[in-house]
């Protein structure tokens, strides 16, 4: 399990920053589960 704690509001480039750490280095899949905030939405 890979988490992670930040202050303030998540916004886009928060989240995919953190998705890129997810990634960096894997060569398995992960299962990501996201709970339909507005970032989740962005057109970024």
């Amino acid at each position: 399990m890979r988490w992670n704690i930040s202050s303030g509001a998540l916004d886009a480039k928060s989240l995919i920053g953190f998705l890129m750490q997810l990634l960096h280095g894997r060569e398995k899949r992960d299962f990501l589960i996201l709970d339909k905030l507005r970032v989740d939405h962005s057109k970024a």
